[in-house]
């Protein structure tokens, strides 16, 4: 005996261990000091240490297996020897403590000299001892074994195999020859997979299984079989064995006894060829490709099942009535794991094939029912595999098929008469879904069965009820599935701890059918829970097989609170989803599902970027799976671009849009069918970035792209056409924003011509496509000043609501809009009369559905346009009245638009002020100022900010009115420059919206400030303010006829304010304008003239123009400026 041997002798393995654990300290810090030099020697003594510590833990916990193992004992002996050597070795590199620098120099270089050698040195080290610990594993497992041996037959079916005494020892030399001998093999397993002892014992079974194999293909070339005559098991009645009576965490028992059956198996047929007997091996072979498929090894049960047929094949021809049901068992074994097997599908199909035509001809009225459930097994096993298959109708048939034969079964026995008229009642149960009648049904099987037919029965019904979602019959599905969980929860009691998983799989479908919208949310909850506990459990005893199942339930948890709006506990619940996919599931692509999860909900509860920094980590998972461009990763910046939008981070938003068109672009270039679309889509929500940004000429270029590709694929593929309708609808948001007249109506041309082509397609998008495009055109073309093509266009829009009626809140809304646009233009036009007419229309249609979210902010703010309609005709009361209702509908509404209530509060104030109601015209007004205020302060982006900046300049025009009307010019004086001031931000901060389009408010302030600078005694600026704003309305007021009453009120106060200066030709001028504009309408357009009157007759009777024209004292009579 050498000398570590005779050590040992006298040292227990706890010592030794103990030893060898204080050694690797001693190594690790040896090597845990020296500089950057050695850093990777460093790292692999820590590795080192840690699978040491591991090999401690296991050789405490299996004490009692390993503490008479000298073998064991002495492997310990030699990776002791092997460290301390390296260990003297690592002390060399230790840092250098010499005082002199020539000493100190020298162990320096030496160190240095010596570094790769020692790291060598180290990891040699690190593969002996995983190779010592990988080792001890192995011993365990076989003596484990051999202690099951000896100890007793776990199966009954083994015990009939038994012919020979059994070798109850496994040599160390096959266990090193199985797991390497040397470390170059060990070393090329990461260290996670060559400390799993699962591993090991599957690879040692299929070491096994193997062997059998070469057997049974030796055998079958040299031996010859006599014909037997049925023993044993076969002379018993055929009776299956229940697969749900198999516990789940029995695995590493099973697993253990497969390879006890695996070695006796081998034994058997390694003896005398003579002695054997082909029907005890066809069904010991049978047996252990049921148990190798319950281990999830289905490439060795595919292997074994051939077999175990080949041998019932040999001995059906002499005795088809035995052996016949276990061919046919064995074959639909067979097909079940050939399923598994990618590659296999078709020999799956042949197999079960075969099965159930052995089935069918097995249904004799004499056959038990244990060899007639042969048939439902198969045809269930079949269903399954033809829908996975493509092939729903077959699969929903042969599901069908296996569910009436239970109905066929209960109507051809003698069961008590309760029993026997609830199985008649089958084709009734399946249309009703009460629990009684499954439960009475399941009873009447079970008189028959106690176990088996019904549990294939509850099989058969979730069979049934796939295949019936497969084809689109949700409903009936769903009371399917909930009937098959009936029939299970009917079973529990008789078998309390083996159903819970089946039960468990059944009540996840369920609620998948929950999800379809058959129950609500809030009854799922409690049974979503039930299903995460159930899971969860056996979770904890096999983390990697049921991970998967696991993660799937709290997945349909986190849907059912979302869609419950429980988004903060959805987003709990997604986060541990993502935990435990990258714990359980090596599928990085189910993990980053699991992650976009997490991003979509952060987006709900508008944590916007929360979840842009979480969409971020996926597209480096996408990068990391593809190494190329995919769609996945272009959509998850997509998915960053919009959330950053959200955020109003348009800058990085814009750069994450770039990429994703980047990428599909190089997609569409490789498959221009499958990723147009895609780049289309990216182009559109770039486009919307973009003119978010106020980048309104770029965004009008991308989307003008984005729609000549979605007008190129639109008759291929038609289901873009949602897509289609939101970038015709961006493009005419883009256009009102471009002071490019003609790019603008050209554009709105072209739109409207292929909106009609595309209502051509699809009738019911006329109102979003071919309408809105109109629409807008309109708005675009009074924008520019062309009021009799505006017209037009508007005109053939509310001609279709004459011939087709608006009945549906989208299509009375758009109705609204054009109503008010054609108001618009006819009031621009100098028709107010009709212009109040269509404001009266459209607030007729909207009092029809108030209440509709699409109607009930519209209404209000058309009745405050009819109601200045109303004022400005002279319909005072009238206005009064209408002005009082827009405010009361505004203040009705539930969360009501700050924006329409500031407009409804303006209008309500201009026409009080002239009905003498100051004080509530005031309060009023004051309102309106604080929500603009507060509108522009909380503003999420720049447009809502500028509109507000549009409104708050109005509003303080209107209370610098107010205040000099009640004498106080000096605050007039402030609240007028305010709104100069607020207005001219909105012509500085480049907005959104066209400085043209909000000018008429700027000189409206300039107007409104010179009087009050007048007031003030500063003649000279008020003359400077006011003769701008005259340029500006002279010269708009020539294609815009409905400016003219305001620009005849400038006119006067323009020539008050010359004459006041002693400019009186200028004044005179100015006079003698607004008498021939008077003049001119008088004849072209009576009721406009009119309007120009009331207008003047309004602004001189102010008390603060009264108090003006008191203190500018005029004698000059060259100007009326009392009212008439």
């Amino acid at each position: 005996m050498d000398p570590f041997s005779i050590a040992l002798a006298t040292v227990t393995l706890t010592t030794a261990v103990k030893d060898l654990a204080e050694l690797v300290q001693k190594l690790e810090r040896s090597v845990s000091k020296p500089a950057e030099n050695i850093r990777n020697a460093e790292m692999l003594a820590t590795e080192v240490r840690r699978t040491l510590d591991q090999l401690k833990q296991f050789c405490d916990e299996q004490e009692g297996i390993l503490s008479n193992a000298d073998d064991m004992k002495v492997a310990l002996s030699d990776l002791i020897r092997d460290m301390e050597s390296v260990y003297n070795k690592c002390s060399g590199i230790a840092p250098v403590t010499a005082m002199k620098k020539i000493d100190k120099f020298k162990a320096t270089f030496g160190a240095w000299k010596n570094r790769n050698k020692v790291q060598s040195e180290i990891k040699e080290l690190m593969n002996r001892v995983n190779r010592c610990y990988t080792q001890f594993m192995m011993f365990s497992i076989m003596r484990i074994e051999k202690r099951q041996v000896i100890s007793t037959d776990t199966r009954a079916q083994t015990s009939n195999i038994i012919r020979n005494e059994i070798s109850t020892t496994v040599s160390d030399e096959r266990i090193i020859g199985f797991i390497g001998s040397n470390s170059a093999t060990l070393s090329k397993l990461p260290p996670e997979i060559q400390m799993s002892s699962d591993l090991i014992s599957d690879a040692y079974l299929r070491l096994q299984i193997n062997t059998i194999n070469a057997l049974m293909e030796k055998l079958s070339s040299t031996a010859s079989y006599p014909v037997e005559e049925p023993t044993g098991g076969y002379l018993l009645p055929f009776q299956t064995f229940p697969t749900f009576l198999v516990v789940a965490s029995d695995r590493f028992i099973l697993r253990n006894d497969v390879i006890m059956q695996a070695l006796q198996i081998q034994t058997i047929l390694q003896g005398d060829s003579a002695s054997l007997s082909v029907q005890v091996g066809a069904g010991a072979l049978r047996i252990l490709a049921v148990h190798l498929l319950e281990l999830d090894m289905y490439h060795e049960s595919v292997l074994i099942s051939t077999w175990a047929i080949k041998l019932f094949r040999t001995l059906v021809t002499s005795q088809p009535t035995t052996y016949l049901p276990y061919l046919s068992l064995s074959l639909s074994n067979l097909a079940l794991a050939q399923a598994r097997i990618d590659d296999d599908v078709n020999g799956a199909l042949s197999s079960i094939s075969e099965s159930i035509d052995i089935g069918r001809s097995l249904q004799t009225p004499f056959a038990s029912l244990d060899i007639k459930l042969l048939l439902p097994y198969a045809l269930r096993i079949s269903a399954s595999m033809t829908s996975c298959e493509r092939n729903s109708f077959k699969s929903l048939q042969e599901a069908e098929e296996a569910v009436h034969f239970f109905d066929n079964v209960i109507a051809s026995s003698n069961l008590t008469n309760d029993a026997l008229q609830t199985g008649k009642k089958l084709p009734e149960i399946l249309d009703n879904s009460s629990s009684s009648a499954a439960h009475c049904h399941a009873q009447a099987l079970h008189q028959l069965s106690p176990s088996s037919a019904v549990y294939h029965y509850a099989q058969s019904l979730q069979r049934f009820s796939t295949s019936l979602r497969k084809v689109g019959r949700f409903a009936q599905a769903f009371q399917t599935q909930q009937r098959a969980l009936e029939i299970l929860d009917f079973l529990v009691p008789f078998y309390p701890d083996h159903l819970d998983l089946e039960r468990a799989r059944a009540l996840y479908q369920v609620l998948e059918d929950y999800l379809f919208g058959f129950r609500p949310p809030t009854d799922a909850l409690p049974m979503s829970q039930e299903l995460i506990s159930i899971f969860g459990k056996y979770f904890e005893m096999d983390r990697q097989k049921y991970g998967t199942e696991l993660c799937n339930a709290l997945w349909q948890n986190a849907v059912l609170l979302e869609r419950m709006g429980q988004y903060d506990n959805a987003l709990l619940v997604w986060k541990e989803v993502t935990y435990l996919v990258q714990e359980a599931n090596t599928d990085r692509l189910r993990f980053a599902r699991a992650l976009e999860k997490v991003s979509d909900t952060l987006r709900l509860l508008d944590r916007y970027d929360e979840a842009a920094i979480s969409r971020r980590k996926l597209v480096d998972i996408y990068q990391t799976i593809h190494k190329a461009p995919s769609r996945l990763e272009a959509y998850a910046h997509y998915d960053i671009a919009y959330d950053l939008t959200l955020a109003g981070q348009f800058p990085e938003a814009i750069r994450r849009a770039q990429t994703c068109i980047i990428q599909c672009r190089t997609l569409a270039f490789q498959d221009p069918g499958q990723y147009k679309k895609y780049l289309a889509k990216g182009l559109c929500l770039l486009s919307s970035i973009l003119f978010n940004a106020n980048e309104y000429k770029q965004a009008f270029d991308e989307s003008n792209e984005a729609f000549d590709l979605y007008q190129s694929i639109i008759q291929d593929t038609p289901f873009v056409y949602p897509k289609y309708v939101a970038c015709i609808r961006l493009q005419m948001q883009i256009s009102q924003f471009l002071d490019n007249e003609t790019m603008s109506i050209e554009r709105g041309q072209h739109l409207i011509h292929h909106s009609n082509e595309l209502v051509k397609i699809f009738p019911n998008e006329r109102d979003q496509t071919l309408i809105y495009a109109t629409w807008i055109h309109s708005r675009n073309l009074e924008r520019f000043d062309r009021l009799t093509e505006a017209t037009v266009t508007i005109r053939g829009a509310l001609e279709w609501y004459e011939s087709v009626p608006a009945d549906t809140p989208s299509t009375m809304e758009m109705h609204m809009q054009c109503l008010q646009q054609m108001a618009i233009v006819l009031e621009a036009q100098g028709y107010p009369e009709r212009a109040l007419g269509a404001f009266e229309e459209a607030t007729n249609i909207g009092k029809k559905l108030s209440s509709h979210p699409d109607i009930v902010d519209l209404l209000p703010w058309t009745i405050a346009n009819r109601a200045v309609s109303l004022f400005e005709v002279g319909r005072y009361s009238e206005a009064l009245t209408a002005s009082q209702d827009a405010v009361s509908v505004i203040r009705g509404t539930e969360s009501a638009n700050t924006f329409t209530l500031v407009w409804c509060l303006q209008v309500a104030f201009i026409v009080q002020q002239f009905t003498k109601t100051t004080e509530a015209a005031i309060n009023g007004l004051q309102e309106a100022i604080n929500l603009c205020r507060a509108g522009i302060t909380a503003a999420k982006d720049l447009p809502a900010k500028l509109t507000r900046l549009v409104s708050l300049s109005g509003c303080l025009i209107s209370m610098s009115q107010a205040r000099a009307d009640i004498g106080n010019e000096v605050e007039a004086m402030c609240l007028a420059q305010e709104g100069l001031d607020e207005i001219m931000k909105v012509k500085s901060t480049n907005p959104i919206l066209p400085w043209r389009d909000v000018r008429s408010m700027h000189m409206d302030t300039l107007h409104n400030l010179s009087l009050r600078l007048a007031s003030n005694n500063n003649l000279s600026r008020a003359l400077d303010l006011i003769t701008e704003a005259g340029t500006y309305y002279e010269q708009r007021a020539q294609a815009r006829n409905g400016l003219y009453p305001q620009f005849a009120w400038i006119l006067l106060s323009q020539g008050v304010l010359y004459c006041a200066a002693g400019r009186h030709e200028e004044g005179i001028e100015a006079r003698s304008k607004l008498t021939d504009i008077q003049e001119r309408l008088g004849v072209a357009f009576p009721k406009l003239a009119r309007c120009v009157q009331l207008k003047l007759d309004r602004e001189m009777e102010r008390p603060s123009w009264l108090a003006l024209v008191a203190k500018l004292d005029l004698h000059c009579n060259h100007q009326d400026v009392l009212p008439k």
